[in-house]
């Protein structure tokens, strides 16, 4: 029966050591790993650079996975440069919270024994600050800049040397495109789960080498190339591919106390095994991978590495599956400024409250999913508090604020 539904079987531990180590196994790299190592500690890069330097004349990317690397990897590098300086804007609150915490109490004139007390505790509190701070700022500086060398960048490009697939012709593209339409609008994997990627506007393409190309399809373009390539190589019989993308457009998830990530989506496997031939077809995560790795490749990884991969992992994905539940349409940014422009006019007026009932009735006109309404209610309800305060347009401005960021999500999850 495993031969017949073999679309339904991962390989058993055995059958992975000799695939692991099978001359005849290509490793093929997501965007999303390479993008990753701008998020991990130097020791964690170290570790995956040993693993992939143990299998470097079986690795290859796609040429589309290559062309999201370049266009995505300075707003990753400026993302990670803003935490650190948010980091350092946080402790700056804190220290200046702690030293002005006890001074309304004036425990100088009141009680000079807890004075004492209260001195050596900020004096303490603001030295472990100071240690922190002084740790943020190495790491940051060990972090890549928009404008200086990129050393992370360099090692994959002599990684990647020669291992690069080629860049499609233009009717190639269109053509990913109209087939992509169709599996989409059927569900079929993978990349449906992008078709919101659509709807953004300008944002929703982009143009390289005068071809353009729709980002909703990223990950089909991915695929694609990796069937081409898979049936122009001959003597590849394994596919490991590794990829930090969790959606269920690419894996069978299984909800039990959690979702369960199983193995790739049987369609693919059976899109895989009927195009090119080949007997097994494997994908990992990150963290599994340098598992893997450890186990079949007989080397040791630092547990730091697992703990900081499987830490990135976690936390990036679940950034961006949040974030994205208050993402509306391409235009979101625009009518929320219209929103903020017309609740500028009313803040000093008594009736503030009937008013923005307006305007809320105006924002309705904007939905485009099923649980707007509800979202938009729950920014009500904080208007709601506000509505007789004089500075409503500061406390709103803050709304605004945060919305505004979700607009740079429009590049990050291209990954």
């Amino acid at each position: 029966m495993r031969e017949k539904f073999k679309v339904f079987y991962e390989p058993t531990e055995e059958e992975s050591s000799k695939i692991w180590a099978d001359s005849q196994t290509i490793f093929i790299l997501d965007t999303n790993i390479l993008l990753n190592f701008y998020r991990y500690s130097q020791e964690t890069q170290d570790e995956f650079f040993k693993i992939f330097k143990l299998i470097e004349d079986r690795i290859w990317i796609p040429f589309h996975v290559a062309l999201e690397y370049q266009r995505i990897r300075l707003e990753v590098i400026k993302d990670e440069k803003e935490m650190f300086d948010r980091i350092e804007a946080k402790l700056k609150t804190i220290k200046t919270s702690v030293s002005n915490s006890f001074s309304e109490f004036k425990l100088k004139t009141r009680n000079p024994n807890l004075f004492n007390m209260e001195e050596k505790f900020k004096e303490e509190v603001c030295s472990l600050i100071d240690r922190f701070k002084a740790e943020v700022n190495d790491a940051g500086k060990a972090q890549p800049s928009v404008r200086t060398h990129d050393e992370i960048r360099a090692k994959l490009d002599a990684l990647l040397e020669g291992k690069i697939g080629d860049e499609p012709e233009e009717k190639w593209v269109t053509d990913v495109a109209e087939d992509g339409a169709t599996r989409y609008e059927n569900k079929v994997p993978p990349g449906y789960k992008d078709e919101s990627k659509g709807n953004e506007g300008s944002k929703a393409v982009f143009t390289y080498n005068n071809i353009e190309y729709e980002r909703r399809f990223g990950d089909l373009i991915i695929w694609k190339q990796i069937l081409e390539h898979l049936r122009e190589l001959e003597g590849i019989k394994n596919v490991i591919f590794i990829t930090d993308d969790i959606k269920e457009d690419w894996w069978e998830i299984v909800q039990c106390d959690g979702a369960k990530h199983i193995g790739a989506r049987t369609e693919l496997k059976s899109e895989m095994y009927k195009e090119t031939g080949i007997d097994s077809f494997k994908m990992y995560h990150s963290d599994d991978f340098l598992a893997a790795a450890e186990n079949y490749c007989g080397i040791s990884i630092n547990d730091k590495a697992l703990e900081e991969t499987k830490h990135v992992f976690d936390s990036w994905n679940t950034y961006l599956n949040e974030t994205k539940k208050y993402k509306i349409d391409s235009d979101a940014v625009i009518e929320w400024q219209n929103f903020f422009s017309n609740i500028e006019k009313y803040k000093t007026d008594n009736d503030t409250a009937s008013k923005l009932q307006g305007i809320l009735s105006t924002v309705e006109n904007y939905k485009t999913d099923n649980d707007t309404a509800s979202k938009l209610q729950g920014i009500w309800s904080i208007i709601e508090k506000y509505k007789t305060d004089n500075d409503t347009a500061s406390k709103l401005q803050g709304i605004l604020n945060s919305i505004n960021n979700l607009d740079n999500l429009d590049n990050l999850d291209d990954e």
